[in-house]
């Protein structure tokens, strides 16, 4: 009796990260919350860029991403802003740019993405970023969650092509800003082309995360927020730095 078998060979110039394994474990993840709805369906817009994808993987990510997208309509509020969980009747701030991140890249990647549920998302951002107020510094645990929030709602503005200047300017001249708000900020500055305030932002910050509690508003870990340096360097073309933070 012969049986078939296979074997998966991944190559890389980095350490492996187990792609594979790790995009078999997303096919497979039932929790359902906006952000992990989310953050089940946002890596498959890229799997084809790591691996190998045949037709009948490829019509499953199709099947997946579309799923996700149906899903996302159906928690946004009238107001742009998306629940965390359906039926919550006020919207969660990271989740509702972390949704919006995700429908602007799945419209880039050829996915019809509703007009009306984007125009109403950005109007409920521009109005977010543009009422933002900085939390006072002595609350240390909230102060750079609350900068960070708005850094990165900024980001998916600029990703969209709708940059709030007024607010990313105010917000550069804040003082105190967070390691993760600066390279987010820097990261929105560089999709619109701005490569000297981006600079100046992160002109000698640090490049790691100290670990912090998982029990937090912006649902991330050092080894998230480190991810996004990775991409802000990438977008700054900082190409030896960003291969050093990848490794």
């Amino acid at each position: 009796c012969i049986r078939d078998s296979s074997i998966q060979l991944e190559v890389s110039r980095i350490p492996s990260v187990d792609i594979s394994r790790r995009f078999d474990f997303l096919y497979n993840y039932q929790h359902n919350c906006t952000e992990q709805l989310t953050s089940k369906a946002l890596p498959l817009l890229f799997i084809s860029q790591f691996k190998t994808v045949n037709n009948e993987e490829s019509e499953k990510i199709k099947v997946n991403v579309q799923e996700a997208i149906r899903q996302l309509y159906g928690r946004q509020l009238p107001n742009g802003g998306f629940v965390y969980w359906p039926g919550n009747a006020s919207a969660d701030e990271w989740i509702t740019s972390y949704a919006g991140m995700f429908l602007i890249l799945a419209q880039e990647k050829g996915y019809a993405v509703n007009s009306n549920v984007l125009n109403k998302w950005k109007r409920f951002q521009r109005a977010a970023a543009q009422n933002w107020q900085p939390v006072a510094q002595e609350q240390s645990w909230w102060y750079w969650q609350a900068d960070f929030q708005q850094a990165f709602r900024l980001y998916t503005l600029a990703l969209a092509g709708a940059p709030e200047y007024g607010a990313m300017n105010r917000m550069k001249e804040q003082p105190g800003l967070s390691i993760q708000a600066k390279w987010r900020l820097a990261a929105a500055y560089a999709l619109t082309g701005k490569m000297k305030p981006a600079g100046e932002l992160v002109y000698n910050a640090e490049t790691t995360v100290i670990p912090y509690s998982s029990m937090n508003l912006i649902y991330g870990s050092s080894d998230r927020d480190e991810a996004m340096i990775l991409e802000t360097l990438i977008l700054m073309k900082r190409d030896r730095d960003a291969l050093q933070q990848a490794k």
